[in-house]
């Protein structure tokens, strides 16, 4: 029988940039100010999302080409010096926020904001024999440039591989609101609004998954599940070519239906995931992915 492994959490502070990502020309810091991202309403996602069974799993693969400038301080110039973790920036500025603010990474810290009694963290994590790049056990970094002309972006990136189908192969990369993964409180809010920049294998599915206490294993914080966990509220994100704005509503979760029925509750949210899983063969393997994230908020 396939196990569906816990997710490990793992709270370190955001390093200096790290290297290019595979599938995707990330900016190292060495020219001027990046390319831009041109703005624009936020997507959004409707109801009624293929399931993938037997699966919780999350995952991407960017391809972020933006090419550097010639002249003038820039995102690219914030990437030149090792920053000083939780701090702000030379170059870098905060968003306009439309809505709560989760993370915007221009304090290269692994840190959520402070805000609406939120005191959580970012993490990585894989399952099977997959790999992940930062690692779970290693610190988990901010990568350059950011979404619409940002400094910085959390990601994540890898391949999925099996492990002779006793684990079903996923990656991902997520944000617990509170610390020690207690459950939160999201009931103010009706969606998530974040950027994204990502590609998957041909054999690979990319989902935004928000585990509740009811699907997440007893040990996990306030997991409260013992058997069939992690199936967990989620959403299918189509990726498309560079950096995406989407707002998800929460109204568009549902369950894929490997697990027991759960009502939706979002006074006890875990976290917040955005996953890749190989689709159909839990012993396939070679699907690469990568996982880009910014800007992230919560809305009203």
């Amino acid at each position: 029988m396939l196990r569906l492994v816990v997710f490990a959490i793992a709270l370190s502070a955001l390093g200096a940039c790290v290297p290019p990502l595979p599938g995707g020309a990330l900016d190292d810091g060495t020219g001027g100010a990046a390319g831009t991202t041109s703005t624009g309403a936020a997507g959004t996602l409707s109801s009624g999302m293929a399931a993938v069974p037997g699966s919780s799993g999350r995952g991407l693969t960017p391809g972020n080409t933006g090419s550097a400038g010639s002249t003038g301080p820039g995102p690219g110039d914030a990437c030149r010096a090792l920053p000083l973790s939780c701090t702000a920036q030379p170059v870098c500025t905060e968003p306009i926020w439309t809505g709560s603010a989760v993370s915007s990474f221009e304090t290269a810290c692994a840190a959520v904001d402070a805000v609406d009694g939120r005191d959580g963290g970012w993490y990585v994590y894989a399952t099977a024999n997959t790999t992940a790049s930062p690692a779970p056990t290693e610190p988990f970094h901010a990568t350059c440039p950011g979404a619409d002309g940002s400094c910085f972006a959390a990601c994540v990136s890898g391949m999925l591989n099996g492990n002779g189908g006793i684990d079903w192969p996923t990656a991902g990369i997520g944000f617990t609101p509170r610390a020690n993964a207690a459950a939160y409180d999201a009931s103010r809010y009706s969606a998530i609004d974040f950027w994204l920049h990502v590609s998957v294998g041909p054999s690979s599915t990319l989902r935004l998954l928000v585990p509740q206490m009811a699907d997440t294993m007893v040990g996990n914080g306030d997991g409260a599940c013992v058997t069939d966990c992690f199936d967990a509220y989620s959403a299918v994100l189509v990726p498309e070519p560079g950096w995406q704005h989407l707002t998800v509503p929460f109204s568009a979760l549902q369950q894929q239906g490997f697990g027991p029925p759960e009502a939706w509750d979002p006074t006890t949210v875990i976290s917040f995931q955005w996953s890749v899983a190989v689709t159909g063969d839990p012993n396939r393997s070679g699907e690469p992915y990568v996982i880009c994230v910014d800007q992230v908020q919560l809305v009203p």
